[in-house]
């Protein structure tokens, strides 16, 4: 920093590190004027400064501009604003012969993803997965810890974004619940640190955030009304309790793996290279989750008493 001060006015940071890490960068190195930032695909209205550091990010998938106002005096800000500009089609007439070859396209999109691959038996519940244990939930777990051959697995469910209504189920249907493109990672965590995630992940549970956790391999039982980092109250493993300083497989989505929705307890054991032990780039987990179900033919999930919400 001190090199490229003496060589420039303004210095700007593009990352791709998620916003959390983000905010650390500018906590922990000073001469930073602005993180433009990227990976958590954080909704950032206004910027936010921390300590004399401007960070913005503009969302995701191209949804809006990011705009960033700043006015400089003798090389130094002054004065700053921003906002997201939602990025909106244009009211225009169709061009003919454009609109041809997209229809064209679309036909061999639509008969790839109306695909009939199984049947399903009972409503696979994509709306509560931010607040309880689904059969949805589940299902996906339950493939990637298979998949991972781990002990346990632990997903967000902002990466669930649709049901699955009973009857017939086409491959659109899977890509509905599962639209990113994130594939499968397993590392190593003491039973410590997988109670930590868990607390991380039901730390929020009034409020609907993605963090929710669904599990595979893990029952456990926690009280919302207690304070966050407090809620967690039993953990049993593969039927038996955690152990704090055991060490177990636990497999995950490249995302949380990065520490994404704020699961920093991934994102920093992954710095070691000696907890991480599966990833397969391959494959997305939506073509993962395509192939168990068409194998299958039918499936019928259900709750299992796999998250258990105290009242008292």
């Amino acid at each position: 920093m001190k090199e490229l001060r003496n060589k420039a006015d303004l210095i700007i940071f593009l990352s791709h590190i998620g916003h959390h890490a983000d905010r650390k960068l500018a906590e922990k190195i000073k001469g930073i004027d602005v993180i433009i930032g990227g990976h958590s695909h954080t909704k950032i209205e206004k910027p936010v400064l921390i300590n004399e550091t401007i960070i913005v990010q503009a969302w995701e998938h191209g949804k809006a501009l990011g705009v960033l106002d700043l006015t400089l005096i003798d090389g130094k800000i002054t004065k700053f604003d921003g906002y997201l500009k939602k990025i909106i089609p244009e009211e225009i007439n169709e061009n003919i012969s454009i609109k041809a070859i997209v229809d064209k396209y679309n036909e061999i999109v639509d008969s790839v993803l109306n695909e009939k691959i199984c049947i399903a038996q009972t409503d696979l519940d994509g709306g509560n997965v931010r607040k309880r244990e689904t059969n949805l939930g589940n299902l996906v777990a339950d493939i990637i810890r298979q998949t991972a051959e781990t002990d346990v697995a632990i997903i967000n469910a902002g990466g669930l974004r649709a049901s699955i209504k009973k009857g017939d189920v086409t491959v659109k249907d899977v890509y509905s619940v599962l639209p990113f493109n994130n594939y499968i990672v397993a590392i190593k965590l003491t039973g410590k640190q997988i109670k930590e995630a868990l607390e991380h992940g039901v730390g929020a549970v009034e409020k609907g955030e993605g963090r929710f956790p669904q599990v595979s391999g893990i029952r456990f039982s926690y009280y919302p009304k207690n304070k966050p980092g407090y809620r967690i109250n039993e953990v049993f493993i593969k039927g038996k309790p955690l152990e704090i300083d055991k060490e177990y497989s636990v497999a995950t989505k490249d995302f949380i793996a990065a520490g994404g929705d704020g699961y920093k307890i991934f994102g920093e054991a992954i710095k070691d290279s000696k907890n991480f032990i599966f990833s397969d780039t391959s494959k997305y987990l939506r073509d993962l989750v395509v192939e168990y179900i068409k194998n299958k033919k039918i499936i019928n999930y259900t709750n299992e008493g796999r998250i258990t919400e105290l009242k008292d």
